[in-house]
């Protein structure tokens, strides 16, 4: 049985307090608390990112309606936790087995569950940046290098790494997510830019639509 109180919680100590979190950290729930975990932050992800779906600066093509696209991301939200999970946990798995520490795969996605409490945090800041670009840019590079420091401690607090290892190789994740982040600018910047062109062309086509009556009925009128 699992207390949804002590899931967030745990979820506020893991961001307020993760050197303390992971320095106490138990296996004793197994991989079954694990899989919870996961879900419970994939169901906030999901139920964050429905109403983010009816925001009028999300990019969604009229054409398509915003309660499938919202629906869609909450059924999507525990799945791709999940998914995640098990990536997490096999890059943790690596990074712990170059920093001599505990590499057994059970106990290292034990440890990566509670990271992923940066999803549901990441998806609440994502809207940031649909409002302004930079500074969702720069949202967007805090929240990476928190997700490494969350990792760092896991790694060096709950798994025994070595600690100067650890550090060398989060920097350069730091290092590779930024310059991701980077090249992701003028995608956003692309789509967004898109999506203002597909409604101004609307605004255009309606005048058009609009001049061409005019005339039309000019055209009509009998001459005196």
């Amino acid at each position: 049985m699992f207390d949804i109180r002590s899931l967030f919680e745990n979820a506020l100590r893991t961001l307020k307090e993760p050197r303390a979190f992971f320095s106490s950290f138990e296996y004793s729930g197994g991989l079954k608390h694990a899989v919870v975990l996961a879900v419970f932050y994939g169901l906030i992800n999901g139920l964050i990112s429905f109403f983010y779906a009816f925001s009028p600066t999300t990019p969604i093509p009229d054409e398509v309606p915003r309660i499938a696209v919202g629906t869609f991301s909450f059924i999507a939200g525990p799945i791709s936790a999940l998914i995640l999970l098990i990536i997490l946990a096999l890059v943790m798995k690596l990074m712990a087995v170059i920093g001599k520490g505990e590499a057994k795969f059970g106990m290292v996605i034990q440890v990566a569950a509670p990271v992923l409490v940066m999803v549901p945090v990441s998806s609440l800041f994502s809207l940031v940046t649909q409002m302004n670009l930079m500074l969702g840019f720069l949202i967007s590079l805090g929240l990476s290098a928190y997700g490494i420091w969350l990792i760092y401690n896991a790694l060096v607090y709950a798994l025994k790494s070595n600690e100067m290892t650890i550090r060398v190789i989060s920097f350069l994740f730091f290092l590779l997510m930024s310059f991701l982040n980077f090249l992701s600018l003028p995608y956003i910047q692309q789509s967004q830019n898109g999506e203002n062109r597909n409604g101004m062309g609307g605004i255009e086509q309606e005048i058009d639509e609009f001049e061409n009556q005019s005339q039309d009925l000019s055209e009509e009128s009998p001459s005196y």
